[in-house]
């Protein structure tokens, strides 16, 4: 009965130490790395082929938005081309699609839905890009977002790049959206 008592006060110390680790001490790791660690930041000027694969079902409120914007973009336009993959869409997300005039803008359409990870990977297939940039048909991007991706693979050991997720909550209302905030900030 003692045994148990006395394996108590560990079994607490070690749960609050963990809590510290993960709340101040592994951020605090990760600044440490990153002052001994340096890496070269990337110049903007090397623009590989980039494939911008859209991830889209039954988007037709967005999709439109999405496209303008994409192609809006500051990225050469030869350089480019986007992909939208609709996951058997059953709205007019692939009616929008097909009304761009613009050559860089193709629809990749699934006759039913299997699920995102599954036309992600058919779009990949057909996709041209040096570079491939996976997209949900909400997500927007900085102007220069393109190149900051793309200059980092000018480096032959660098084999993946990621942005930094920022998610907006205009009315600040959501407790959904509050938690993402906090969770993607940390």
């Amino acid at each position: 009965m003692s045994n148990s008592w006395n394996i108590a006060p560990i079994l607490v110390w070690s749960g609050l130490a963990f809590l510290f680790y993960v709340s101040v001490g592994y951020p605090l790791l990760l600044a440490l790395v990153g002052l001994i660690r340096r890496l070269p930041q990337a110049d903007l000027g090397y623009l590989p082929f980039v494939s911008i694969l859209i991830a889209a079902y039954n988007e037709e409120a967005s999709i439109q938005k999405k496209l303008e914007q994409t192609l809006a973009l500051d990225y050469p336009a030869d350089r480019l081309e986007i992909i939208v993959l609709s996951d058997g869409s059953t709205d007019r997300t692939d009616e929008i699609v097909s009304k761009f005039s613009d050559p860089r803008v193709q629809l990749l359409r699934a006759p039913k839905r299997q699920g995102k990870t599954y036309i992600q990977n058919l779009g990949a297939e057909v996709a041209r890009g040096e570079v491939m940039i996976f997209s949900d048909a909400t997500t927007v991007y900085h102007p220069l977002a393109l190149q900051y991706l793309a200059c980092n693979f000018a480096d032959p050991h660098v084999g993946a790049v990621s942005g930094r997720f920022q998610y907006f909550d205009k009315a600040e209302a959501s407790p959904t959206g509050l938690g993402t905030i906090t969770f993607w900030s940390y």
